[in-house]
């Protein structure tokens, strides 16, 4: 169908005019061309945007034995994937969307999302504006918007239950963090490198998470991880502000990496209690002081970095296992 035409489409299934888009009165081969003349290459996908192929054809489509589309894959194209994305022109039956490594630039309403959607990705492209978490697909399990442009403050206190991963780094989000209610079947959740700031509860994290990711913002005040959920395998809150002392003797038993590093860390740290799983520790460049004991260190433990902070007296450090303790002036280091 011509761009001609498809116009018409659009003002016929309008309200009045006035930019509430019907989709029921559209197939979803004419709903599927909407959304690809959004994209600049849009020829590459359906053949000429004058005379489109069935969307079945499409290689970046994959439809259901009813011949409803699904799922729409269209990644990796670098400089040769611009173009826009308008949600409101994808039927209800799609599931999955994968657009990620593109240059897709201009806003995206998640308002208009499919109802159905349970896997979304549109990160590493130049998408920018608000990103608004409070009306996604109620079967939403994983969004993936990282590397982006995206601005303003976000909101995880009314998430899809049914939510397993978020990754909204690299980005330019703002305003505080509540990670007191996100939900229970979240696996992985990923933070960093934007401009939240403010204290963040590590007390009420749900159960199922295993990997938690808020480095590189400016996130400040104390940090209590003696109630992290008992599946937690990874836990960075490095380029930081938080400050005063921390307790690593009651970790959960599943964690095998966590970077407290580049923060304002004070007082002592005991790590004789590591949990045996443990293998990369990170505690470089704050202000933590006093006697360490090295001396009973998880087996599996590979490497720990401690350079940079203040720590003094004599320290033995055991063979096999990396350690980096410079940059400790009042500091004796021998080998046991």
């Amino acid at each position: 169908m011509s761009t001609v035409v498809l116009s018409s489409y659009i003002w016929a299934c309008t309200d009045n005019g006035i930019g509430k888009f019907d989709q029921s009165t559209l197939s979803q081969q004419t709903l599927m061309e909407l959304f690809i003349f959004g994209l600049d290459a849009a020829e590459y996908i359906c053949g000429s945007r004058d005379i489109p192929t069935e969307v079945s054809a499409w290689k970046s489509v994959r439809c259901s034995v009813e011949g409803k589309v699904e799922a729409f894959r269209w990644r990796l194209y670098g400089a040769g994937g611009t173009g826009t994305v308008n949600l409101q022109y994808l039927p209800s039956t799609v599931k999955i969307l994968r657009m990620d490594g593109n240059v897709l630039h201009g806003t995206v309403n998640l308002a208009d999302m499919p109802v159905q959607m349970e896997y979304f990705c549109l990160s590493d492209n130049q998408l920018t504006g608000n990103v608004d978490l409070m009306c996604l697909a109620v079967s939403l399990e994983t969004l993936d918007m990282y590397g982006n442009k995206f601005t303003g403050s976000i909101s995880l206190t009314h998430l899809p239950n049914s939510l397993e991963v978020l990754d909204l780094h690299q980005n330019e989000l703002s305003s505080s963090v509540c990670l007191r209610f996100l939900p229970v079947a979240l696996r992985k959740i990923n933070l960093s490198s934007n401009r939240f700031e403010g204290s963040v509860d590590f007390t009420r994290l749900p159960e199922s998470l295993s990997d938690i990711n808020v480095d590189n913002n400016a996130l400040f005040g104390t940090l209590n991880l003696d109630h992290l959920p008992t599946k937690l395998c990874r836990i960075r809150v490095s380029r930081n502000n938080f400050s005063g002392t921390v307790s690593l003797i009651a970790l959960p038993s599943s964690l095998h990496y966590i970077n407290l590093s580049s923060n304002r860390f004070e007082g002592s740290l005991d790590v004789t209690r590591l949990p045996d799983a443990l293998i990369y520790v990170l505690v470089n460049n704050n202000a933590f002081s006093g006697p360490v004991d090295l001396a009973h260190l998880p087996a599996k433990l590979f490497s720990i970095d401690m350079f940079n902070n203040d720590f003094s007296g004599t320290v033995r450090l055991p063979t096999g296992v990396s350690i980096n303790i410079t940059g400790c002036d009042d500091l004796v280091v021998k080998y046991l």
